[in-house]
């Protein structure tokens, strides 16, 4: 398996990166609850999705782990325990049975809210703050998505 310093490495993501997406925090903070609003009536539409969030207790608290999990996006810290717990949101989602197809069209509507929030950002830095946001976008679906590969691998190598 491979070490997240490795997975930074593999992805480019740098001091810089890392600096830009601490820079750019302040920025999305204010907007982060009405991001992960929008995530979860994107979410509602799609019946499949939506079989998941009957109970409201349950949206609520996943609302929170959301939010927190979009701002640690851009706050970090970005070392190994960032990257387990990253593998245990996978991990969870595979475990109530949840398609990796959504996690991939969950993390694709994140990526375009996101986006839109940095067109907010001057001309110059915009092109630095979308590269670095996409990498560590890319780094948390890798990671998350590394749960189901994991258990792809043990149902092959079981049958």
């Amino acid at each position: 398996m491979r070490t997240f310093e490795e997975i930074r490495k593999n992805f480019h993501l740098g001091d810089d990166e890392e600096d830009m997406l601490r820079r750019l925090a302040p920025l999305v903070e204010p907007q982060a609850d009405q991001i992960v609003e929008d995530f979860y009536q994107y979410l509602l539409e799609i019946p499949y999705a939506a079989k998941f969030f009957q109970d409201p207790d349950r949206v609520a608290s996943l609302k929170r782990y959301h939010r927190a999990w979009l701002m640690t996006l851009f706050q970090g810290p970005f070392n190994e325990a960032y990257f387990q717990r990253l593998m245990r949101i996978g991990q969870a989602h595979l475990r109530i049975k949840l398609s990796a197809h959504f996690v991939y069209v969950a993390m694709n509507f994140i990526r375009q809210r996101l986006h839109m929030t940095l067109a907010e950002i001057d001309d110059a830095e915009r092109e630095a703050a979308c590269a670095a946001m996409d990498k560590i976008l890319d780094l948390n679906l890798d990671a998350i998505a590394r749960a189901y590969h994991q258990a792809e691998m043990r149902r092959f190598f079981l049958s």
